[in-house]
């Protein structure tokens, strides 16, 4: 038997769109972590792949937070 999956992620009604964007800053900080440890593990495709991914993350990462300064300019 499989565990059972978590709930949906949701975000606090009262949640600030500067708050929220906080904290979309911090995860993809974690997830970049996250990429970056799993691509040193692989090779060959799977590696090119898993660095895509951390590119990709590294790219949102740094329009995140050029939005949350936008905000605090």
């Amino acid at each position: 038997m499989q565990p059972a999956s978590p709930p949906p992620f949701t975000a606090h009604q009262d949640l600030s769109f500067e708050d929220a964007l906080a904290q979309i800053c911090d995860i993809l900080r974690c997830a970049a972590a996250t990429a970056a440890g799993t691509t040193q593990g692989l090779t060959g495709d799977q590696r090119h792949m898993a660095g895509a991914t951390e590119h990709l993350i590294h790219t949102a990462q740094t329009l995140a937070d050029r939005a949350l300064d936008c905000l605090h300019a």
